[in-house]
């Protein structure tokens, strides 16, 4: 689940600030859950960005997450409902928010 349309990449939270405004969009827009540019489908709780591969050098992940639930959560998302970060199945369909 790699979303890379006309040179927009996903959102990659750098910091809290960001994810106060990413809340409150989604609110806003009446959304609860976005993608988020992170994965950790090469190693198991090592978590990289999308855009270059690179360790993440923040998250805020909700209590209990990431939890690889089935064996099966190797992507990131935002949700409103938690105020944090959860990790799920790729396959699955979130809305996303992308950056340029």
């Amino acid at each position: 689940m790699v979303a890379y349309h006309a040179g927009c990449q996903l959102l990659e939270l750098q910091n809290k600030k960001e994810q106060w405004w990413l809340d409150l969009y989604l609110r806003l827009q009446g959304m609860n859950s976005v993608w988020l540019g992170f994965t950790d489908i090469q190693k198991e709780g090592h978590w990289i960005a999308l855009s270059n591969r690179t360790k993440m050098t923040y998250s805020s992940w909700k209590r209990g997450e990431p939890n690889n639930a089935g064996g099966k959560e190797h992507c990131a998302a935002y949700t409103t409902d938690a105020l944090g970060w959860i990790d799920y199945n790729c396959a699955g369909k979130l809305q996303f928010v992308c950056k340029f």
